[in-house]
């Protein structure tokens, strides 16, 4: 079974003589307020169907938020709330063996909702406090204002300072097996324990933890109960971040190397002047993986060289024991090359393009109007296009960039989109004004770090577009989103 722990090992227990936990917290406002905003129409083992629960809203937040308080109050969850159900969802069309299914795990709605209670009360703004905030630098997922955008902004970023002065750069995805399945609970609350947690909320943690059970869904038959030892209970609230704080450690051993991660995938960025401590690297993953009972799968680890693009008879490194060396690299949806000119993923794009054109189509023959298709153009075709736009559009050609604008007039022709077509560039570029600012009005921001010092003067200087100072304008510029964003006027060059 997946979600055991062959060693496991009771976590770390605290005792307490705190005074009794806020009784008006929660209060019934916020109870009612996520009863009625919940979106799952999917039923847990506790039987309640969440439509149900939403329509008796105003009459059961009371009760259920008196419950939750006696609940943190005593650190006890009830067991009926630590019971899933997972269904199979097939990820190809004709699936042969188990390997060919997602698990999707439901768990009990009431249960889900104190779970958002107390992570978004307790743990997101321990993540913004020192030390646990430079610790997560390198993760974007499940992080108030990180996503895959800013974790592939932020990886480029690092590139291009590093080109600058090297002649390439490694890139290896690190490939890990079922990593939210098998976290071991006693390295977690380890880590857990070191946290500024209030000993009720510590304990409610080890108690929504202990014995736990789950049992499969498939076609309409129930398998018997499972109980496990191990991860950190996927489709819950409480286990994308607990399985950040999980991570936290895991980090670059040399100096100069560093780790980019967004949930369970990491990359691990090494300059060619360390190409020698790559086995040193990856051996403390490994060291890291077996601590938190992980599995690291080496064979199916990948290695992309980047180098600048007006680089000549570059002599690469000889491959990594184990790793594959590859042309391109899909890290978090967008395809890199070894000279980071994007045309593999414009033309993987493009691709995707072709399937929501032919999705719209159909959508336009069973008789949709025209204005809905615009706002489902806008919502798959423009999305799909301008996915992650900020990390790479503006390194682009202008023949890649003709090409995506092409998609969008191929809408208006067809008839699924409202004449005049979407502009590509307009779109990228307020893509890029949203995240900038964002970065720059936040001081919490995952990006807000890349962003250089405050310029200091004593000059009345008429206004602009930011108070920061401009960097020198290099061959990277428009490879790297924060400098790029900087100089009054912005267009790739």
């Amino acid at each position: 079974m997946v979600s055991t722990d062959a060693a496991y090992v009771p976590p770390l227990e605290r005792a307490s003589c705190l005074a009794p936990f806020d009784p008006d917290w929660p209060s019934y406002a916020s109870t009612y307020r996520l009863l009625t905003a919940s979106k799952t129409n999917a039923v847990g083992a506790d039987g309640v169907p969440p439509w149900f629960a939403r329509l008796l809203a105003p009459f059961i937040a009371e009760p259920l938020s008196l419950l939750y308080a006696l609940s943190i109050h005593y650190s006890f969850v009830p067991s009926q709330w630590k019971s899933a159900i997972i269904t199979p969802v097939p990820k190809i069309p004709s699936p042969s063996k188990p390997a060919d299914y997602r698990p999707i795990s439901v768990l009990p709605l009431f249960s889900t909702i104190l779970e958002k209670l107390v992570v978004r009360r307790f743990l997101y703004p321990i993540f913004l406090q020192p030390p646990l905030s430079s610790q997560l630098s390198d993760q974007f997922a499940f992080r108030p204002t990180g996503s895959t955008t800013a974790a592939l902004v932020t990886l480029l970023d690092r590139v291009t300072t590093l080109l600058t002065t090297q002649p390439y750069v490694h890139l290896i995805a690190l490939d890990f097996s079922k990593a939210f399945d098998v976290a071991r609970h006693s390295t977690l609350f380890e880590k857990l324990s070191n946290l500024p947690l209030p000993d009720p909320i510590y304990s409610w943690f080890l108690s929504f933890f202990h014995c736990r059970s789950h049992q499969t869904k498939f076609a309409g038959e129930l398998s018997h109960l499972r109980h496990i030892n191990s991860s950190v209970v996927q489709g819950s609230a409480t286990g994308p971040p607990m399985f950040i704080v999980s991570t936290s450690d895991l980090h670059a051993v040399t100096p100069g190397n560093s780790f980019s991660k967004y949930a369970d995938d990491g990359t691990l960025v090494v300059p060619a002047s360390n190409s020698s401590s790559i086995p040193t690297e990856l051996a403390n993953v490994a060291t890291w993986s077996g601590l938190n009972n992980q599995t690291l799968n080496i064979s199916k680890s990948t290695e992309l060289i980047v180098s600048r693009r007006w680089t000549r008879g570059l002599v690469q490194p000889p491959p990594t024991a184990g790793v594959t060396r590859a042309d391109t690299l899909l890290l978090l949806g967008v395809l890199l090359d070894n000279h980071l000119s994007f045309a593999p993923h414009v033309s993987k794009t493009l691709a995707q393009a072709a399937q929501s054109l032919h999705a719209l189509k159909v959508l336009k023959t069973s008789g949709l109007p025209m204005h809905s298709l615009t706002t489902v153009c806008r919502a798959t075709l423009a999305a799909r296009l301008t996915y992650a736009s900020p990390a790479w559009w503006a390194a682009t050609s202008e023949a890649d960039k003709g090409r995506l604008q092409g998609a969008l007039k191929r809408a208006v022709k067809w008839g699924v989109s409202n004449s005049p077509p979407l502009d590509f560039e307009s779109l990228c570029r307020q893509a890029d004004e949203t995240l900038f600012n964002a970065a720059l009005q936040n001081s919490s921001h995952v990006l807000h770090s890349l962003l250089p010092p405050v310029r200091q003067h004593n000059h009345r200087l008429r206004n602009r577009r930011h108070p920061l100072v401009i960097p020198l304008r290099t061959k990277f510029t428009d490879l790297n989103f924060c400098q790029r964003m900087l100089f009054p006027n912005h267009p790739p060059a």
